[in-house]
């Protein structure tokens, strides 16, 4: 019982503790700060900071911004087996551009093609606003949901031994009272 007891708290705290570290450690924010300096001329801030509790200071680039759109990467995948054909996989990110280049506003790529979009959209609303003085994009990239999904499988399992725990004492009291009622 001692043994079950052990890796009931011990097999959950090891997932709980990694969900935990993923929230507290991984990721960043990434900020956007952006303001017209004259005409059509657009200087922006970005600023990388870390997640958590990672103690390097926040990241900062200024640069001049032209405007924004959807960049992709696709991952070629040639391991074509009889149950099913190669499939490629495309993520996206933002890209800004900077003095004619293609900068990634982040490190962060996904599927989601239309939250991409949403934020270029977004900036190029603000690059073709000329009344429209400042812009400020906030992206959060902390690993909620993941560090999350470790958090929720590691109290599930804490629940399942401690249910466990609690039926097996039951039976347990149960059959010493007939054992002493014969």
């Amino acid at each position: 019982m001692r043994l079950f007891l052990a890796l009931g708290v011990g097999i959950p705290g090891i997932f709980v503790v990694i969900g935990i570290a993923f929230v507290l450690f991984l990721g960043q924010q990434v900020e956007l700060h952006c303001q017209r300096a004259g005409g059509d001329r657009i200087e922006c801030q970005r600023t990388e900071i870390p997640g958590g509790l990672v103690t390097r200071p926040p990241r900062t680039n200024r640069f001049q911004l032209s405007g924004a759109k959807v960049g992709e990467r696709i991952f070629r995948d040639d391991r074509e087996t009889t149950t099913s054909p190669a499939q490629d996989s495309t993520l996206y990110t933002v890209l800004l551009i900077v003095d004619g280049a293609k900068v990634p506003l982040t490190n962060r790529y996904s599927s989601d093609y239309w939250e991409h979009k949403t934020r270029a959209d977004e900036i190029n609303q603000f690059v073709g606003n000329l009344q429209q003085a400042t812009f400020v994009l906030k992206q959060d990239q902390r690993n909620y949901w993941f560090g999350g999904l470790f958090i929720v499988v590691g109290s599930s399992i804490a629940g399942l031994f401690i249910t466990i725990a609690i039926v097996a004492g039951r039976v347990q009291r149960r059959i010493e009272s007939l054992q002493n009622r014969r």
